[in-house]
């Protein structure tokens, strides 16, 4: 074969081959690409099936009545809108803090014990506990603590959801309150017993550190302090007038009354009330009645920011406080009617003695009459009349 023949052969072998190659090539490629592209199309399937899932989570979490929370790398990254109502803590607040800081100190710590065992799986699962969530505004929640461990977005989570169980537990509370109230009224020797009682009483169903009883005379009119506990205010000593104070108002009035320091400074203004004691940040107070008659208050009041009153501390201190007006009632009764007998055992004691001090010339006198025969028990005439014997009743 001649050489130009041979190389003609060689040049067509390359091309074929180089034709073959490309052809693999491009063939490889449209395999690449369309592996690629259903690649594509599952990821950009998966991201929306993420972004439906999450959509469809936010869409549960936001109107879920419980409150949810996501801790990831020891931080708070997710709280829906019953959280940050429960909390009281604006989401972006929320981030800032650890999660043992909503708790009372004294359920946190059996809390972040028991965390580490809460997973998924047969072995494991979500862990339950009663907890008490502390709001911003220091107000304690009773709650129900479900948390589980899982992976969001391939990194390990911890979910916490929280059931308000407030309402059920101060219901629990308040029969409990009102059955030792009256244990305590039937139990206490006296009313400053009694006081201290009711105060520790009232303190688990609600912060009442500042607590006082105030009671008016009915016949005088002048109002006593027979309990005081007060961490600026010193007790008063002796009993005084009304005045125009925000006790006197509750009197005045018989209903309660929640003073903030907005309220306060309104009624102020409006000259309702005058300005006594210490500022306090709220004020609350309710009446004590029997019957149709307010005889005294039962106050409250705090001094920092850090512990509010709302209208669920002013509603569970009126309902107690029909239970601790009748214990005061039924104290101040049984002292009463104790007084009295102890008043009469000392009056039955003396009259012979104040008999025998008082007459004993008409009684002598009298004794003869009724031991001669025939005599009447009456002076005769022109003589002068004994004096009338004075006849004592014990009333």
């Amino acid at each position: 074969m001649s050489p130009d023949l041979l190389a003609r052969h060689w040049d067509a072998l390359v091309l074929a081959l180089a034709v073959a190659l490309l052809v693999a090539v491009v063939v490889r490629l449209q395999r690449s690409r369309r592996r690629l592209a259903a690649e594509l199309e599952e990821l950009r399937q998966t991201e929306r099936a993420l972004r439906e899932n999450e959509q469809r989570f936010h869409a549960v979490a936001e109107t879920a009545p419980l409150g949810i929370l996501i801790l990831q790398d020891g931080r708070l990254t997710y709280a829906n809108a019953t959280a940050e109502a429960l909390t009281g803590y604006p989401r972006a607040h929320l981030a800032d803090l650890d999660l043992a800081a909503l708790f009372h100190t004294e359920d946190a710590p059996a809390l972040l014990e028991r965390a580490p065992h809460a997973s998924v799986g047969e072995t494991g699962g979500p862990i339950h506990h009663d907890v008490r969530l502390v709001t911003r505004e220091g107000r304690v929640r009773w709650c129900d603590l479900a948390a589980i461990r899982t992976s969001l977005g391939g990194t390990a989570a911890f979910v916490v959801a929280l059931t308000d169980m407030t309402a059920r537990h101060q219901a629990q509370e308040l029969q409990a309150a009102l059955f030792e109230i009256d244990e305590a009224a039937h139990a206490a020797q006296d009313l400053e017993a009694l006081y201290p009682r009711i105060h520790g009483i009232l303190m688990r169903l609600a912060p009442a550190k500042n607590l006082y009883i105030a009671l008016q005379d009915e016949a005088t009119g002048l109002i006593s302090f027979p309990y005081f506990v007060d961490e600026v205010d010193e007790p008063p000593t002796s009993t005084m007038p009304v005045g125009r104070g925000l006790t006197a108002y509750v009197l005045r009035t018989g209903q309660p009354l929640l003073a903030t320091a907005e309220v306060f400074d309104r009624m102020l203004a409006a000259g309702e009330v005058d300005s006594i004691g210490a500022p306090s940040v709220d004020w609350l107070g309710v009446p004590l009645r029997t019957r149709d008659r307010t005889f005294g208050v039962l106050a409250i009041q705090t001094y920092t920011h850090e512990v509010r009153y709302g209208e669920t501390e002013r509603d569970l201190l009126v309902f107690v406080s029909n239970q601790v007006a009748q214990a005061i009632e039924r104290k101040r009764a049984e002292q009463a009617v104790g007084e009295s007998q102890r008043q009469l055992a000392t009056l039955m004691s003396n009259l012979p003695g104040m008999a025998y001090r008082t007459q004993p010339r008409v009684i002598g006198r009298i004794l003869r009459h009724l031991a001669a025969p025939g005599v009447e028990a009456r002076s005769p005439p022109g003589a002068d009349p004994s004096p009338p014997l004075r006849t004592v009743t014990a009333a």
